[in-house]
């Protein structure tokens, strides 16, 4: 059982013989290295020596760390562990236009799909939603048209109301900004493990982005932390509370239906990528699946932490 390790109080973390002991006066917790997935630090008092630090990383962990007030600011990711990293990276520069534009324009047409369901279950916005489908069907090569902006501000607008101002400082915007980082950190971590360099997107090409590949992927799923910040609406504050912050965190371990199947979003992430692996390869765009939610999802949130 893999697990997301959440440190909120001062604590001292140290390994000994293939265990992480998070220890302070009153209380040490073992905790397997093979078991961990991913670590969140959130206190700044807490100790980890750079010897504890290369093991975590050695077995595949990554450790996000937080600022004072408690939003992800750095990431420490596993040291690239693909057996052919060059092949990988070769691939991506090979890749078609042609291809990249298609990968794309999956990708949007999945987000706005999945924007639509959220929208429609936590809303009960039928029109809209409507509407934000039917941009999915309007999407041109390498989403020439800009859908995916045009369904972005149908959606954050109806979701959150005609104010609503996407990266203003509020509950919002915070629960938004959290829930994202986490998962951006663990798509990056994942395709660290493919052997990609996550710096060279498909779509987005920040010269000053070293992840424009996770911020390419990342989208589809974006509407689960959309869907989780809209039923939590009314407790949210500027500030995120502690509870909060472990809810989002939560999110990567919650089930969700993929390809037929019920599974962890961790491992929906693992299979996303390898199927967008799989489409490079062979380049055939029917190889890529991006996910697609339904109202089972909305459902687990609502039961969710």
């Amino acid at each position: 059982m893999f697990r997301t390790v959440v440190i909120e109080k001062e604590k001292e973390l140290r390994v000994s013989n293939g265990i992480l002991h998070i220890t302070d006066e009153n209380e040490d917790v073992p905790i397997p290295l093979k078991d961990i997935y991913c670590i969140v630090l959130d206190n700044l008092m807490s100790v980890c020596s750079v010897a504890s630090l290369v093991e975590l990383t050695a077995e595949g962990a990554h450790l996000v760390l937080c600022d004072r007030r408690h939003m992800p600011t750095a990431v420490l990711y596993p040291e690239v562990i693909h057996y052919r990293p060059y092949h990988v990276v070769k691939m991506q520069l090979e890749t078609s236009i042609g291809l990249r534009n298609a990968l794309w324009d999956s990708i949007v047409k999945s987000k706005l799909i999945n924007q639509a369901e959220v929208l429609s279950f936590c809303t009960g916005n039928n029109d809209v939603s409507e509407r934000i489908r039917e941009l999915a069907d309007e999407v041109e090569e390498g989403d020439g048209g800009n859908r995916e902006g045009i369904g972005a501000k149908m959606f954050f607008r109806n979701m959150y109301g005609s104010e609503f101002v996407r990266m203003k400082d509020d509950g919002i915007n915070s629960a938004l900004n959290y829930g994202y980082a986490i998962l951006r950190s663990c798509i990056v971590k994942t395709l660290y493990t493919f052997g990609y360099y996550p710096p060279m997107g498909i779509h987005h090409i920040g010269v000053g982005n070293p992840f424009n590949l996770g911020d390419d992927l990342i989208e589809p799923f974006r509407p689960l932390v959309d869907a989780w910040v809209s039923i939590h609406n009314d407790d949210l504050l500027t500030e995120l509370t502690g509870e909060q912050r472990l809810s989002l965190i939560s999110l990567v371990n919650m089930n969700i239906e993929y390809e037929g199947k019920n599974m962890k979003l961790r491992n929906v992430i693992n299979l996303y990528i390898k199927s967008f692996t799989t489409a490079l390869q062979e380049k055939d765009l029917s190889k890529f699946t991006p996910p697609v939610f339904n109202k089972k999802l909305y459902d687990s949130l609502c039961h969710a932490i």
